[in-house]
This record gives C-alpha cells, sequence and structure tokens, in this order.
C-alpha cells in the first residue's frame, strides 16, 4: 500500500440518518491521505450464473435463472473488521473508470476484505476499468430480534426509470461478522411485470421459498450480482455487527448522503433518490397506493433440484 496525494475537499453533502453507532453518515473521508490498492493474486471460481452474467445488459428474464452466492476468500484479521470505526460509510467510490483504487486512511481495517474482492475482480472481469467501485459500510449496535438495514427481500442494482437505456448489470462483494445476509437460490418469475412501473420487493416476497436459500459463513467475502434476491436476518443476539458492501457499477452514484472520497477530484451534481411513488404494489409506507399486484406463483418445475 502506498500514499496517495491528499485532493481539496468537496462541498459538503446533505447527510442522511442512520440509527447506530453514529447518527449519521460520514460527509467524507480522505483529507488526511490514503493508500493504494491493486490486485495481487488471481482467484479461480467454480462455474456461476453470477459471473457468467458480468457485463451482460439488464434482462428480467434472468431472475428465472437459479443463482447461490459466491464465496471469493475468507478473512483472516477478524478483530480488525469487526473493530467499530465510529463511521458509517454509504456508497463512496474507490475507483472511477480508468484508476486505481483509492482507500482513505481511516478505513485501513477494510483493507484485506478490499483485496480479496479486488482480486476475483480482476480474475472475472475483462471489462474492470470501465466500472466505478463503491464502498458502503455499517457498523452497528444490533438488538436481539432486529435487523441492520431494514427487512424484505429485494436485489441490489434494480434498474428503474432512472436507468434509460438499460445498462450492464451492477454486482459486487459482501462481507458480514455476524447474522450473514439470507440468499435466495431458487428462480423468480417477472414475467408480466415491468421494472420501469412495479414494485419488485413485493413480487419477491411473493415468490420466495425459505427453504431454497444460503447464509454462507460470518468474515466470508462473498460475490452476488442484481439478479441475486437476498433479505437481512434477525440478530440472533444483542450485539455488534459489521456490514461491507463493494459494488461495481458502470455508472455514477449521485444520491444525497453518498460519502465523498477526497482523493480524488470529482464534483457530481447530487439529488435525492426516492423510490418512484407511481410504482404499482408500492406499499403505503413507502409513498405508494399500498396496491396489491397479485403476482404469480413460481412453477416448481423451475425450482432446482
Amino acid at each position: 500500500m502506498s500514499d496517495t496525494a491528499v485532493l481539496s475537499p468537496p462541498a459538503t453533502l446533505q447527510k442522511r440518518h442512520i440509527v447506530g453507532y453514529v447518527d449519521e453518515t460520514t460527509d467524507e473521508l480522505g483529507s488526511n491521505g490514503g493508500f493504494v490498492l491493486a490486485p495481487t493474486a488471481a482467484v479461480s471460481l467454480p462455474p456461476s450464473p453470477v459471473v457468467d452474467d458480468i457485463n451482460t445488459v439488464w434482462d428480467t428474464a434472468r431472475f428465472l435463472v437459479p443463482r447461490r452466492p459466491v464465496s471469493v476468500g475468507h478473512l483472516g484479521d477478524r478483530t480488525g473488521f469487526s473493530t467499530p470505526l465510529g463511521l458509517t460509510v454509504d456508497s463512496m467510490p474507490l475507483k472511477f473508470p480508468g484508476t486505481d483504487y483509492r482507500v482513505p486512511r481511516e478505513l485501513e481495517s477494510m483493507a484485506e476484505a478490499l483485496q480479496l474482492a479486488i482480486n476475483c475482480e480482476h480474475s472475472i472481469n475483462p471489462a474492470v476499468g470501465d466500472y466505478y467501485a463503491y464502498l458502503t459500510l455499517d457498523q452497528d449496535w444490533i438488538k436481539q430480534g432486529e435487523t441492520q438495514r431494514g427487512l424484505g427481500l429485494h436485489s441490489d442494482g434494480v434498474q428503474g426509470t432512472s436507468v434509460q437505456p438499460k445498462r450492464e448489470i451492477e454486482h459486487g462483494y459482501t462481507c458480514t461478522d455476524r447474522d450473514p445476509t439470507r440468499f435466495y437460490c431458487h428462480p423468480f418469475d417477472l414475467s408480466g411485470y415491468d421494472v420501469d412501473r412495479d414494485w419488485f420487493n413485493g413480487v419477491f416476497e411473493a415468490q420466495s421459498d425459505h427453504d431454497q436459500t444460503v447464509q454462507l459463513p460470518p468474515y466470508d467475502v462473498v460475490l452476488f450480482d442484481a439478479y441475486s434476491v437476498h433479505g437481512a436476518v434477525p440478530a440472533a443476539a444483542d450485539g455488534s455487527r459489521t456490514f461491507f458492501r463493494f459494488f461495481y457499477s458502470p455508472v455514477r452514484f449521485t444520491r444525497f448522503g453518498n460519502t465523498h472520497n477526497a482523493l480524488f477530484d470529482y464534483q457530481w451534481p447530487m439529488s435525492p433518490r426516492p423510490v418512484p411513488k407511481h410504482l404499482r404494489g408500492l406499499p403505503v409506507e413507502r409513498g405508494g397506493s399500498g396496491d396489491e399486484l397479485d403476482p404469480p406463483r413460481i412453477d416448481s418445475a423451475l425450482a432446482p433440484s
């Protein structure tokens, strides 16, 4: 790891309230310098649709293909990963198209998880140079029976009305130190639904089969993609939890509240990114009408054996 030059700080961003060790997302990191990461080893993964679909354009039909998350490595420094930093990082870019990876010094304890993800990404993605890479880090005290990051099934990287035309899908790496994310490893039938008009989370819930799920071990760095339907797991006991996500995307993330990386010189126009209220099936508490979509149940013949 080598130090990078410190760049000028950005304008202050609007903050987003998050309950946890800190009350608000950290505005900016990197003003005190940082370090550069680069791939250090090749990684070989078993065959997987998660790998096959990298660099393919968004297609809801791909939810019909069963997929499991893929472990790409195990953390050795578990104490460092779990030690609270007093930070909440939201979608902070560590890489731009054509750049290296620049990590603020405050996040040195995340270097091992980042390195495992970077090694894998550069082994499986020939177009990695065209992507942004964004870090999200939550460290919170979670009470028994509660979840750190909300309830309900969803997938990360759904390309709705804000993405026109549709682009290559997003994918990423996640790691937790307890209560790992539950992934649903069966098909989801979204035929008859429109990503620009319908609230997909309700369809996922209606078709979910809890007997066809998997949780990979704590401290595993796990590869998943935009078609990997998943949900939070209630805490088994009171305690702290570290959630790490390193996400590759072909587009800028420009939502108010995203953490700025002072190791890059950029000033993006930022704006609120609420869930569109026109979506059919959007719950009332999310600003929708609450109308049900009456989604079809999945054909059992599609389920993996």
